[in-house]
């Protein structure tokens, strides 16, 4: 009776491990914004280095497996290997020119040694394999070495190793987007900073030490924020890109943003609540606002969100919600979102009790133009000057 028991849950087990891989995908991989044809190059490929000189594959296969599910790819395990085993020079020579055309060499190179290195240390035959494939790919020895040292971060999930190798890499940018997929995999809550580039996220919605009083990012090419709760003023001054993806802003005196010199702004599934006043432009910039939400404003500016610049500030708000936007003074919400004179625009968005404003939107000029396509307004003021 045990030993039917046994084979019975052996059986289950099995099971589990079959579908671990699509409870665990490798999500943000840069091989998902690839064509199809290139998807399956790529982990053909991967199973190459997976079966080279080695007769158990399991863990590799597993690893390869959650990169076919993270990335979207149509095809199983199986047919790549059955293709991998169709390897001819004229296949690699094709492979090499699409990862080099989309720009995936780096990343491909990173989850070859993390194959490789899946059951322990490689053979030296797969050692030589992936030294003769840098070589193809014109890596030079800084840049081996410096993904070796990142690859160890990530295989003993050991973020600390991984920042110090980041931090002692001078030409870092590339590999800190490109391997985010991992970066992220490996922490709650961490940070990671480069001389034109910053990326700071959490895991679940939290707070970080370093917001812990007012900051301010300076001369960066980008600045990218997930999953932070900020409840002290931020400030972005000559930075080419601002992201802000899933964060929540809240009980903040002042404004909870400042943005002076920056370009282009992304702000995607965020909170704004309990504050005076949301945004503060103090030049022009283009500013994409998407699913979020403004809420329970009490406020003691002109606007929640606005703009000081004289040419204007374009903002595209679309399936945002703002409710309960009051004045905690007299007369002190003129609009409820200022552009200078740029242009505004706002599609699938609502507007609950906003109350106390002249307008929703208003700009320096009457004949700037305002969008608003399928809004619906239930308790607030006018919609436009």
């Amino acid at each position: 009776m045990s030993e039917t028991m046994d084979k019975k849950v052996e059986m289950v087990r099995s099971f589990f491990k079959k579908e671990q891989p699509k409870n665990h995908p490798i999500k943000n991989h840069p091989l998902e914004k690839c064509e199809e044809y290139v998807k399956n190059l790529y982990i053909d490929m991967m199973c190459v280095f997976a079966m080279y000189d080695n007769d158990d594959t399991e863990n590799q296969n597993r690893f390869i497996e959650r990169i076919i599910y993270g990335v979207g790819d149509t095809l199983s395990i199986a047919d790549h290997i059955k293709r991998a085993m169709e390897i001819t020079v004229d296949k690699v020579s094709e492979f090499i020119k699409q990862i080099q055309d989309n720009d995936i060499k780096d990343i491909f190179f990173i989850d070859a040694l993390i194959i490789s290195c899946a059951n322990g240390s490689p053979t030296k035959k797969q050692t030589e394999f992936l030294a003769e494939f840098a070589d193809m790919l014109s890596f030079a020895k800084d840049d081996i070495q410096f993904v070796c040292e990142f690859i160890i971060g990530i295989l003993e999930q050991d973020f600390d190793k991984l920042l110090k190798s980041v931090n002692d890499y001078e030409d870092i940018e590339n590999y800190v987007n490109k391997a985010s997929c991992y970066i992220k995999n490996l922490t709650d809550s961490k940070n990671v900073f480069t001389d034109s580039e910053v990326y700071c996220y959490s895991l679940v919605q939290s707070k970080m030490e370093m917001f812990s009083q007012s900051y301010l990012f300076q001369s960066k090419n980008s600045v990218t924020l997930e999953n932070i709760v900020v409840d002290n003023h931020l400030g972005f001054k000559g930075v080419k890109t601002v992201t802000l993806k899933n964060c929540i802003f809240e009980n903040i005196n002042g404004y909870a943003l400042g943005f002076e010199g920056v370009e282009n702004v992304n702000i995607e599934n965020c909170i704004f609540r309990n504050l005076e006043k949301a945004i503060q432009f103090h030049d022009a910039s283009t500013t994409t606002v998407s699913d979020t939400i403004f809420k329970d404003f009490s406020v003691k500016y002109n606007s929640i969100i606005g703009c000081s610049a004289h040419h204007g500030n374009n903002m595209n708000f679309k399936n945002c919600l703002f409710e309960n936007i009051v004045t905690a003074e007299k007369n002190s919400l003129d609009k409820l979102i200022y552009g200078s004179n740029g242009r505004i625009s706002a599609v699938n968005c609502k507007f609950y009790n906003c109350v106390g404003a002249k307008y929703l939107f208003a700009n320096r000029y009457t004949y700037e133009s305002y969008t608003h396509e399928n809004c619906e307004y239930i308790g607030c003021c006018s919609v436009c000057n």
